[in-house]
């Protein structure tokens, strides 16, 4: 056995017995101590590629194993609140399905009515039954939370809250908001009854849907202006209020100029293009393109393509160009001009 107490070393030592080990073997080297990121442990390989690899399986795992968790946690909560307000949400699914229903059956209706072929009892008994559906859904819903006294929404006011906690002011402002959406339905489906030419009825619908918008964008100004200043500090109260009445300012802004736009369009007589002549109508054929039958007021557009008027002004209420060579005609969004109304759920 070799002693080897440091203390019996003397110099030179370690170089007549090489069985003895000198101090330097004794020394740690200093790439144990540098990074994993840099170099990794020992043993591990060039670039401490077991390293990240270990670390990046157990940051994953973590992730996974929090989003799992948090997840089935929040089904919890939302079951919780569900339970709690079962009422609430199962009026609010109603009144979107009646909305999905009512839209979809008055675009079809629409569409329908601009057919040459349709009879006359065919255009108004669709737009009766879409009239009488949605304003039994108002009555019904009304006459249900008459102790509420939803309707003081629609004038500006604040209705009759029991709680008045969030979620008493939020499903306050849905079901006002569903009512005006079906009375946008209404309006447009009577307005669809009156004699107006299929030219201007698509401008009428756009303007009647801008403006219920901006009516709809104006009514949740009262409930969340009680909501954000109500059993709040002073100066809280006063800052959350102004954010949000600087919020709804630059969205009203925007919406007067979509109003005014729609009205200006209305009031101005668009010609998608000019009148043939007997000689062109005779080249293109006897029927028009669109209808089939015989050409009512024909008109011909840029692309020399003749329609009768009433079926390409139609057409022009979904589309911007040719029906049949897509050349685009004009430029003015086609939108809300099919009857339409928006699915967009105006909640603030």
């Amino acid at each position: 056995d070799v002693d080897t107490d440091p203390q019996q070393f003397t110099p030179g030592q370690e170089e007549n017995n090489p069985n003895l080990l000198s101090h330097e073997h004794f020394q740690i080297p200093s790439s144990f101590f540098q990074d994993e990121n840099q170099n990794g442990l020992p043993g591990q390989g060039e670039g401490g590629e077991h390293g990240h690899a270990h670390d990046g399986a157990t940051n994953r795992f973590s992730i996974k194993s929090i989003i799992l968790n948090s997840g089935g946690f929040l089904a919890i909560i939302s079951l919780k609140l569900l339970s709690q307000h079962f009422l609430g949400f199962f009026v609010f699914l109603a009144m979107f399905g009646t909305h999905v229903y009512a839209n979809m059956t008055m675009q079809k209706v629409v569409h329908q009515s601009s057919l040459r072929n349709s009879s006359c009892r065919g255009q108004v008994l669709p737009f009766l039954w879409i009239i009488t559906f949605l304003s039994a859904n108002i009555a019904v819903v009304m006459y249900a939370f008459k102790e509420e006294v939803l309707w003081n929404v629609l004038m500006f006011q604040l209705p009759v809250l029991h709680n008045s906690d969030f979620w008493d002011y939020l499903w306050m402002v849905l079901v006002t908001d569903f009512i005006l959406k079906f009375s946008t339905i209404i309006i447009k489906a009577f307005l669809s009854l009156l004699p107006f030419g299929q030219k201007r009825r698509g401008k009428i619908y756009m303007v009647v849907e801008n403006v219920m918008q901006m009516y709809r964008l104006l009514t949740p100004i009262i409930p969340w202006f009680h909501f954000l200043y109500d059993d709040q500090g002073m100066v809280l109260g006063i800052i959350l209020v102004a954010l949000y009445f600087l919020m709804k300012i630059f969205q009203c802004l925007a919406k007067v100029l979509e109003v005014f736009k729609s009205f200006k369009s209305l009031l101005s007589d668009v010609s998608y293009g000019s009148r043939p002549s007997s000689t062109e109508i005779n080249q293109c054929g006897e029927n028009c393109p669109i209808c089939q039958d015989d050409y009512k007021d024909p008109i011909k557009l840029a692309c020399k393509h003749i329609f009768c008027e009433n079926c390409v002004s139609m057409w022009f209420d979904r589309e911007k160009t040719c029906p049949m060579c897509r050349a685009q005609i004009h430029t003015e969004s086609p939108l809300w001009k099919d009857g339409s109304t928006s699915i967009h759920i105006q909640w603030y």
